[in-house]
């Protein structure tokens, strides 16, 4: 894990850079504990990157938080398919009140399973951002391990793509007066 010190200065945003940092992270880290919602998880992030102009501090923890959002939405998403699949006999009749005609044999160890893993990996991503968020808040970016170094390409990428010159228009006429024929 990469640990490096940042200057602190202002976002384009108009807050302290360790602060539109932290919301991002945070956000990121939150989503992710709320049913339905926790499958757009990478969402929160995504909007500061874009809306970040200035501070590659910012953009950078933003992709970083992008991509933990987006496995940890991923995951859920599977987790929740299996889960629906898998899900015991008596739920359905419960919660639901019709009466399924199968049950999986073994489907409540299969569900009660997957729940934990789930939320073993959402405490995971909750562990991982909020340090992430802390070492923002202090002015450190830091580049967590198998995340960090993708993060790092995919932001400069990212900015050379942003960061592209215009093409001038041909049928403006240029500064001297003197029309190309």
């Amino acid at each position: 894990m990469k640990t490096t010190p940042i200057a602190p200065h202002k976002s384009s945003l108009g807050l302290d850079a360790n602060l539109v940092a932290l919301i991002a992270l945070g956000a990121a880290a939150l989503f992710a504990w709320i049913p339905w919602v926790g499958i757009i998880t990478f969402a929160a992030p995504l909007v500061f990157f874009f809306l970040e102009k200035e501070s590659k501090f910012v953009k950078f923890q933003a992709v970083q938080a992008t991509i933990i959002g987006a496995a940890i939405s991923v995951i859920n998403l599977i987790f929740t398919i299996i889960g629906l699949i898998v899900k015991p006999r008596w739920v359905y009749e419960s919660y639901y009140g019709y009466r399924v005609p199968v049950d999986f044999k073994g489907s409540q160890a299969l569900y009660s399973t997957f729940g934990v893993i789930n939320y073993i990996l959402i405490l995971a991503d909750f562990v991982a951002l909020g340090y992430a968020a802390y070492m923002a808040f202090t002015y450190k970016s830091v580049e967590l391990p198998v995340v960090g170094p993708i993060a790092e390409k995919m932001s400069a990428k990212l900015e050379n793509v942003a960061a592209r010159p215009q093409v001038p228009q041909n049928d403006v006429p240029p500064a001297d007066g003197n029309a190309p024929q």
